[in-house]
């Protein structure tokens, strides 16, 4: 039978604490001119960055979300397994 999914994108424009909501895969894209530092991973400028489980794997993580100076525009979009989740 086929997994089922559901793809979520929200930007993010300054800074907050962000659950992962029970995904499977978190990426993050650094749109803007800030460096943006998700936990104590720095994520420069108009680079992207996922943290991935494995399969039936689910992230409970907050991650920490701040930026350096600069115009902040990060994007979060999360991958999750309908199967597991409801």
């Amino acid at each position: 039978m086929a997994r089922k999914y559901k793809i979520t994108t929200e930007p993010i424009f300054e800074g907050c604490n962000l659950d992962a909501q029970g995904c499977n895969v978190i990426s993050f894209t650094n749109k803007g001119t800030a460096t943006a530092n998700i936990g104590s991973f720095p994520l420069a400028p108009n680079e992207s960055h996922s943290f991935e489980g494995g399969p039936g794997e689910i992230d409970t993580t907050v991650y920490l979300i701040t930026f350096g100076a600069g115009t902040a525009a990060l994007y979060a979009t999360r991958k999750t397994d309908l199967n597991e989740n409801g």
